[in-house]
C-alpha cells in the first residue's frame, strides 16, 4: 500500500511538472508573439512618420516650383504676394499637424520600447545570464521622455527638420506682412531682423511645447512601470 501511494505521488508530481512546463512554454510563446507584434507596431509608427514628412516636403517642393513660375510670369505683384502668403500659411498649418504627429510618434515609440523591456525582464528573471546580451536595459522606465533641461533637442532628427521648416515659414510670413501692408521693401532691414527673431522664438516655443507634452506623457505612463531602473 505504501509503495502504491509513493508511485501515485511520483506520478502526480511528474504530471504537475509537465503541466507547469506546458504552461511555461505557452507563456513564453505568448510573450514572444507579443514582442514581435510590438516590433511591427514600432516599425509601422516610424514608417508612417517618415511618409508624412516626405509628403509634406513634396508639397513644399511643388508649391515652391509653382511660385517660381508665377514670379517669372507676373513678377512680385500684389497677387503674387497674396498667393505666396496663402501658400505659406497652408504649408505651415500642415507642418504644425505633422509636428504634433511626430511628437506623438515619439511618445508611442517609447511606450512600445518600454513594453518590450518588460517582456525581456521576464526572460532575464528566468535566465539571468542572458541580460548582458541585451543592448537596451531590461526595465520598463527606459528610454526616458523627460530630460534634465527643458530645451534639450528631444526626439528624432526628422522632428527637428519639421521644427526648423515651420519656424522658417513663420519668419517668412512675418517678414512679408510689411511688404503687403506698405507696398514696398522700405523696412527690409527691420524685416530681416524681425524674421530672425521670430525664427528663434518659434524654434524655442516648438521645443518648449514638445517638452511639455513629453512631461505629461511621462506622468501618464508612470503608473505602468513595474520594473524601474536601479
Amino acid at each position: 500500500m505504501g509503495m502504491r501511494r509513493s508511485n501515485l505521488a511520483t506520478k502526480a508530481r511528474k504530471e504537475g511538472e509537465l503541466q507547469d512546463l506546458e504552461n511555461s512554454e505557452s507563456v513564453e510563446w505568448f510573450l514572444r508573439s507579443e514582442y514581435d507584434r510590438l516590433t511591427e507596431m514600432l516599425l509601422y509608427t516610424k514608417e508612417m512618420g517618415q511618409k508624412r514628412v516626405q509628403f509634406w516636403l513634396t508639397v513644399i517642393s511643388a508649391i515652391g516650383g509653382l511660385l517660381a513660375v508665377i514670379y517669372q510670369i507676373n513678377g512680385a505683384d500684389a497677387g503674387f504676394l497674396t498667393f505666396t502668403m496663402v501658400a505659406l500659411l497652408g504649408i505651415l498649418l500642415l507642418g504644425l499637424v505633422i509636428f504634433l504627429k511626430l511628437v506623438q510618434r515619439t511618445i508611442t515609440s517609447v511606450e512600445y520600447l518600454r513594453a518590450q523591456g518588460k517582456i525581456k525582464r521576464y526572460f532575464v528573471d528566468k535566465m539571468p545570464k542572458i541580460e548582458k546580451y541585451f543592448y537596451f536595459p531590461v526595465t520598463d522606465d527606459q528610454p526616458k521622455l523627460v530630460h534634465s533641461f527643458a530645451f534639450k533637442l528631444t526626439g528624432s532628427s526628422m522632428r527637428l527638420l519639421v521644427v526648423v521648416i515651420n519656424s522658417f515659414l513663420i519668419a517668412a510670413v512675418v517678414a512679408i506682412l510689411p511688404r503687403m501692408v506698405y507696398g514696398n521693401w522700405e523696412f527690409v532691414g527691420y524685416q530681416i531682423v524681425m524674421g530672425i527673431a521670430v525664427f528663434v522664438m518659434s524654434f524655442a516655443l516648438h521645443e518648449a511645447f514638445t517638452c511639455k507634452l513629453f512631461q505629461q506623457a511621462e506622468k501618464a505612463i508612470a503608473d505602468k512601470v513595474a520594473f524601474p531602473s536601479k
